[in-house]
């Protein structure tokens, strides 16, 4: 779907100098997510932050595409910007797609990191919770299925003292339309498993996921850094499935650490 050498369709936004880091969102957001870390990320990095396609300022892809040819994308923004060895990181499924790009082209990485994300592909269960959300939105549900799904994300701790939040996250999922809502779902549920994409990566991998996760069990988080050569687990205290929202202090440092670590 994407070929070689032309320009880039991704929107981003980029701050800092040296270290190339590239930020890749979960569903169903945008780039606004890593926000609240990019000040800190941006003194140790030259920090890019992507709208991956359909999300945010970028359009969408044709209908019927895979998160290999997201990452089709990513690798042509990548050699767009002159980006040679670059620390992705990638949330949720962000991080699905950063792992389809180190399939792909894994000379392109200085590191990799997980945060709240796995290689695993989707059990017949989740496929099927995945086909639900498609089903809900195409019957006029869309509202019922966002709602129900924003609601599990952010931990007990982030409930009790910033509720807001959510609102937050409803925001930037209302944005996106609902042909790309059903693509990602459908690209999700489809997905490869990167097991051992993590087992042959030789730069560094950070698994960062939050202490009340509750879609990201920690022995899956565990199991994923043994599995990468050298992988690195890092846990961030109260946080849910949007660290970088829910404790963002915590969060940057952890992911500033481990872009230092990929560097050196």
């Amino acid at each position: 779907m994407t070929e070689a050498g032309r320009a880039p369709r991704l929107a981003w936004e980029e701050a800092g100098e040296g270290i190339p880091v590239v930020l890749l969102h979960g569903f169903p957001f945008c780039r606004d997510i890593f926000a609240p870390v990019m000040p800190a990320l941006a003194q140790v990095g030259r920090v890019v932050a992507v709208d991956l396609p359909g999300f945010g300022q970028s359009p969408p892809l044709s209908p019927g595409f895979s998160l290999a040819d997201v990452a089709r994308e990513i690798v042509a923004l990548l050699q767009a910007l002159g980006l040679q060895r670059t620390v992705l990181i990638g949330h949720s499924m962000g991080g699905y797609v950063a792992l389809e790009v180190a399939a792909q082209r894994p000379e392109l990485l200085s590191g990799l990191v997980l945060l709240a994300s796995h290689p695993r592909a989707d059990t017949p269960e989740a496929r099927a919770r995945r086909q639900e959300g498609v089903e809900a939105i195409r019957q006029g549900r869309r509202a019922e299925f966002l709602e129900g799904f924003l609601a599990r994300l952010p931990s007990p701790w982030t409930r009790q003292h910033a509720p807001r939040l959510l609102e937050e996250v409803r925001a930037m999922a209302e944005a996106v339309n609902d042909q790309v809502l059903v693509g990602f779902l459908q690209a999700m549920a489809a997905r490869k498993d990167h097991t051992e994409t993590v087992r042959k990566l030789e730069v560094p991998v950070g698994v960062v996921v939050g202490e009340a996760d509750p879609l990201i069990p920690h022995e899956l988080a565990r199991e994923t850094a043994a599995q990468a050569p050298r992988g690195r687990l890092v846990v961030i205290p109260e946080a849910g499935h949007l660290p970088t929202l829910e404790k963002p202090v915590f969060t940057a440092e952890a992911l500033a650490r481990l872009v230092r670590e990929a560097a050196s």
